[in-house]
């Protein structure tokens, strides 16, 4: 039996330090202002980032194969995030749903494509366009980092959700780990992966899991869930970028700390150049991770406020959250400690030079030499 979904692809890329916004609104005059949406029981005061948000292309697909429809917005964020974002409207077995990301389909005279493939070709069209509104900054040297998370959202009435589930247990089990369909796995498996379920009617229901969710909801009243869900994704990526960018300089920095002990160099204007390079990456460090504390504290004990942390802890972004904060003062500390023991030297040097001088006076004054 077929069923009717909407699925939502979303794929996220760190470009760089920050994004002029309104420099790139003067780039691509299209872009607007994604609206916040507040349903459920979420509060207005709900302050999340604000991106610029682009509608790229839709496609109607007149025979309704493989899709009914297949539309691709971004949405472009100040802290230097790109979310690229796919919605299909399909028809399909419930046994069939994860086929969906490696469907072929054309759009215009490209050729056959996937969803995956479609979203990169256009968010490297898109970077192309806005990199002179982009600030690179240390990012730079860090390889594109990004997030992928995928919505699978049942918009065909169901009258009993929790028992749609439960029939369908064993296969949505498999879906959600991203395991082969053919695979059975344990009772035990099935009810931990089908355990993380959430739902605020009686005819829906939202089934979280690390890369993936899938949602029954005949009224398409999920707008909120999605944007909650890329939030999630945004700050995982966000936290990770951040992570691997301080391992980089935590390398540097023992190069240094070598330079410093072993080699006995004196690279002082070296080292202080490196603690002021070091200082706009922590004050990111810590805007992000302000945020992500800002965010939950706001969601509070909200409907979204359960999903959003709920989905953070299956993401982990507080052992990413911990990790940032680790790297961040084990470099300070490193930095701070190779300064004091360069300055140290210096000053024992000046004060072994002193000491020099003064004898030479000293010795001139005893022994003056004879003037010709």
């Amino acid at each position: 039996m077929q069923h009717r979904f909407e699925a939502v692809f979303m794929f996220l890329h760190d470009i760089g330090r920050s994004v002029d916004l309104a420099h790139t609104r003067r780039i691509i005059p299209a872009s607007q202002d994604a609206r916040v949406l507040t349903t459920r029981d979420t509060p207005a005061s709900l302050s999340i980032p604000e991106p610029l948000q682009i509608d790229i292309a839709a496609v109607v697909f007149p025979d309704s194969k493989p899709f009914e429809e297949i539309r691709l917005s971004a949405k472009i964020y100040e802290d230097g995030v790109i979310s690229m974002i796919v919605r299909v409207l399909t028809r399909i077995e419930l046994t069939q749903i994860h086929t969906i990301r490696g469907l072929q389909f054309s759009v215009g005279e490209g050729g056959q494509t996937t969803i995956g493939r479609w979203s990169n070709e256009q968010f490297q069209t898109l970077l192309e366009q806005i990199l002179p509104s982009v600030e690179v900054g240390e990012y730079g040297t860090v390889a594109d980092q990004r997030e992928r998370y995928a919505a699978f959202c049942l918009i065909d009435p169901v009258r009993n959700p929790a028992r749609f589930v439960d029939t369908h247990s064993q296969y949505l089990s498999t879906f959600l780990l991203g395991e082969n369909p053919e695979i059975e796995l344990h009772d035990s498996q099935v009810r931990t992966t089908l355990d993380h379920r959430f739902s605020f009617k009686k005819n829906d229901m939202l089934i979280l899991d690390l890369d993936r969710c899938f949602i029954i909801d005949p009224d398409r009243d999920y707008e909120d869930i999605l944007l909650i869900l890329e939030l999630a994704n945004y700050q995982l990526l966000e936290l990770r970028t951040l992570d691997r960018l301080l391992d980089r300089w935590l390398d540097l920095a023992e190069d240094d700390i070598r330079s410093v002990y072993l080699k006995r160099s004196h690279r002082l204007r070296s080292l202080s150049r490196k603690m002021g390079r070091l200082l706009p990456l922590r004050l990111d460090a810590l805007f992000v991770l302000e945020n992500l504390e800002n965010t939950a504290k706001i969601i509070g004990d909200y409907y979204l406020g359960q999903v959003y942390e709920h989905v953070c802890t299956l993401m982990g972004t507080g052992s990413w959250e911990r990790s940032v904060h680790r790297r961040l003062e084990a470099l300070q500390e490193i930095y701070s400690m190779a300064k004091v023991d360069v300055n140290e030297r210096l000053l024992l040097i000046m004060e072994i030079l002193v000491v020099l001088l003064i004898g030479f006076e000293l010795a001139a004054l005893m022994f003056p030499f004879p003037l010709r």
